[in-house]
This record gives structure tokens, C-alpha cells and sequence, in this order.
């Protein structure tokens, strides 16, 4: 696994991950496969998603989270696809309250702080 960064255009900061992996799935041919490919630049923003999900036939657990998106129904589509995959919690059981932006001082989770641009 490698890892390239470097700034590209001004504004923004682009990362590519990748790694070359040789196999005989087409005849013996050995192919370059891309794993990860991730632009991070001026269009990203802090959000902050409140709302609960269905955990049981009987409960539902509120949720408090911080996303980096390009704008409010990216972050919607991001929350859903997190609860979905961590939770295995279909969409029609998740409940999105309020979806608002946050400014780079209030956000406290280091990974969002670093996708949208902080230190």
C-alpha cells in the first residue's frame, strides 16, 4: 500500500491510495488494481446530525454525530450510510431531526476537524 499526497491545484489537497496487486484472474495477465481515490478540498464542510434509530422491536436510540460533507443532503446520505453499515439498521428505521452546519471552532471529532480542512 502507498501513499501519494501532494497539492495539486490551490485549495486543495488531494490523497490517493493504491496498490498493485498481481493475480492470474485474466489468463495470466497481471492487472493494477485502485483501492482508493479521495479528494479533499474547499467543498467540505462540518455537520452536525441529530436524530435516533430504531434498535429493537421496543427502542430507539438517539444519535449525536459530527460528518464532513459537501453540503446537507450529502451528510444525510452519509449518515444513513453509517448507521446502515455499522448498525445493520435499515433506512425507513433511521429518524434524521435536524441536520446543521458547524463552524471549524465547535467541531470536536479529529477525523471530520482534518477532512474539512483543520489541524
Amino acid at each position: 500500500m502507498t501513499e501519494i499526497e501532494g497539492n495539486f491545484e490551490p485549495g486543495w489537497k488531494t490523497t490517493i491510495l493504491f496498490s498493485i496487486s498481481r493475480s492470474n484472474v485474466f489468463g495470466g495477465k497481471s492487472f493494477i488494481r485502485l483501492i482508493l481515490f479521495l479528494v479533499l478540498g474547499d467543498t467540505m464542510k462540518a455537520f452536525r446530525a441529530i436524530g435516533s434509530f430504531k434498535i429493537s422491536s421496543r427502542g430507539w436510540q438517539k444519535f449525536n454525530v459530527e460528518i464532513a460533507a459537501e453540503d446537507e443532503k450529502a451528510a444525510t446520505e452519509r449518515l444513513m450510510s453509517n448507521l446502515g453499515s455499522h448498525h445493520r439498521v435499515g433506512r425507513r428505521d433511521i429518524r434524521v431531526n435536524e441536520v446543521t452546519p458547524i463552524s471549524l471552532e465547535s467541531v470536536t471529532d479529529p477525523i471530520v476537524r482534518h477532512l474539512i480542512g483543520g489541524q
